[in-house]
């Protein structure tokens, strides 16, 4: 009779051990050996502004030698206090705008889109958002953020200034709000943004405009258009050129924007399509004989009402977009609990899409015909 050897255990199958999570150190510890109060710590490890910055920096460093992790399970039911609280009883964000006028700001397209784009994301969350003018004249900036401050409003948009006040410093108490800026026309001090992508914008459309057969591919935009996208547009241009092989064209990037000196700047790069901003340039274009599109195209950075209108070709820049995205950073932010100048501002950047129009073709077929048509060399 043969016996059957019984099967050896496989070792993972004789001892099954699971590894003991390791002990959390708890706050109290931690408060001990800083000699402060739990809230303190609390504070310092969430990076809270209300702690000195040497505090904080001494408390995260005893925290990291005794082994602190923070418990994910804690703090996702404390952030959902702090968020259901701050909702409950300050459901305000402030937006703020700027100008000689309380209604300057309806001047601008892309600035009706960023605030339509901003009040339906703030309802969807809960939030209302109060618009706030920065007037010529009017109220300091330190007395407005006093007067937002006492109604227990933390959440700052700060929408784009005017190209009157382009550059302006904002001098708030920064330290008691959420700030968040939306483009890039306010540089100081430097908070998160939320913006148009404005280099991909005009690479991507750069491109586009390649595939159609465009080889002379120009740029006109106002120099503070250029610069209020920290010269991006420029940028996103110029990378394109040089990633396509195209020969390099000057830009025309006036402080004065004129039909006169667009039309030397026309002359002298002579163009087969403009990448412009909005659709000034096409009678400009078409009083010299030419024509949109048979002759030279044209395509927008940043389609708006009017330009759709008219069927312009070119991007667009999606700012019901950004304005939601400027609210959710700013909520965001004002959940951590992170008030003042950050020390590492983000940006969140929204892509744009090609949109074809009446004002560009493609110019593939009528260069493949005049290939074929050529007759070969004796």
């Amino acid at each position: 009779m043969v016996k059957l050897a019984r099967p050896a255990l496989r070792p993972s199958l004789r001892k099954m051990t699971t590894p003991s999570a390791p002990q959390r150190v708890p706050l109290r510890l931690i408060a001990e050996k800083a000699g402060v109060s739990r809230m303190t710590v609390s504070l310092a490890l969430r990076d809270h502004l209300t702690i000195a910055a040497t505090t904080r920096k001494r408390i995260q460093r005893i925290a990291q030698s005794l082994g602190y992790r923070p418990d994910p399970v804690v703090s996702e039911a404390l952030s959902t206090l702090r968020r259901s609280a701050y909702r409950r009883n300050n459901p305000i964000l402030a937006y703020i705008t700027h100008g000689p006028r309380p209604d300057t700001w309806m001047d601008s397209f892309t600035q009706r889109q960023y605030y339509k784009g901003a009040v339906d994301r703030a309802n969807e969350m809960g939030f209302e958002v109060q618009m706030f003018t920065r007037l010529l004249g009017g109220v300091s900036d330190r007395r407005l953020s006093q007067i937002l401050y006492n109604r227990g409003i933390r959440g700052l948009i700060i929408a784009p200034m005017p190209y009157s006040r382009a550059g302006e410093r904002i001098d708030f108490e920064w330290q008691n709000f959420a700030p968040v800026f939306q483009g890039y026309s306010v540089h100081r001090p430097e908070l998160h943004r939320a913006v148009a992508n404005h280099f991909q914008i005009a690479y991507d459309l750069y491109v586009k405009l390649a595939a159609l057969g465009y080889e002379r591919i120009g740029l006109a935009v106002p120099l503070e258009q250029d610069r209020r996208t920290h010269t991006k547009w420029r940028g996103g241009w110029l990378g394109a050129q040089d990633e396509l092989g195209h020969s390099r064209l000057p830009a025309y990037l006036p402080e004065k924007w004129s039909r006169e000196s667009f039309l030397r700047w026309f002359e002298l790069a002579r163009p087969d399509v403009v990448i412009g901003i909005g659709d000034p340039v096409i009678p400009w274009i078409e009083s010299t004989g030419l024509r949109v599109p048979r002759d030279v195209g044209y395509a927008s950075l940043d389609l708006t009402d009017e330009t759709s209108a008219a069927k312009v070709s070119g991007m667009n820049q999606f700012s019901e977009a950004v304005g939601r995205a400027v609210v959710d950073l700013t909520v965001a932010t004002v959940h951590r609990g992170e008030w003042g100048v950050p020390e590492h501002p983000k940006i969140i950047q929204i892509n744009g899409a090609w949109v074809a129009g009446r004002t560009t073709r493609s110019l593939l077929r009528s260069k493949s015909r005049r290939t074929v048509s050529t007759p070969p060399a004796a």
